[in-house]
């Protein structure tokens, strides 16, 4: 329990001290919790959201129309979204089943548990100044940002 407290204090935080003036509602309405927000890195009024019961949802019109994006997530509990700005369109998921990830703006995922040593991260966050992505679960883990295939030295 006191693990989401700090996870949703730390998560709120930067947006409650940057706040002025009044709230406005732009989110998707009903029930169950938003755990997880992501801004697309270069596309203005892209916003994604990651809920407790039904998945991750997506806005292009800086949240007055939003739709699931849910095809080939490992779990419907989404807690943690990042956004790559070395790759805008490329997206991690992290699920109470594991780490998902999209590379087409969160049309598709791929489950890619494998590759973290914890299961579920509760924290998605890309160090701006590396681009190394950082979950935080039980532990701490960082993964180096993707390297560019190298060029094939046979004809």
């Amino acid at each position: 329990m006191i693990a989401r407290w700090f996870l949703a204090l730390q998560l709120l935080a930067p947006v409650c001290l940057a706040a002025e003036g009044s709230w406005k509602a732009v989110g998707w309405g009903g029930g169950g919790f938003f755990w997880s927000c992501a801004f697309h890195p270069t596309r203005d009024g892209v916003i994604y959201l990651g809920g407790d019961v039904a998945g991750a949802y997506k806005t292009e019109d800086k949240g007055k129309h939003w739709r699931f994006i849910n095809r080939g997530l490992a779990d419907y509990a989404v807690y943690a979204l990042a956004a790559s700005k070395a790759s805008p369109d490329t997206l991690y998921a992290g699920t109470v089943s594991g780490l998902c990830k999209s590379t087409d703006g969160g049309a598709t995922w791929r489950d890619i548990t494998s590759d973290l040593p914890y299961v579920k991260p509760l924290l998605l966050r890309f160090n701006p100044a590396t681009g190394d992505l950082w979950a935080g679960g039980v532990g701490l883990f960082k993964t180096p940002r993707p390297t560019a295939p190298r060029a094939s030295s046979t004809p």
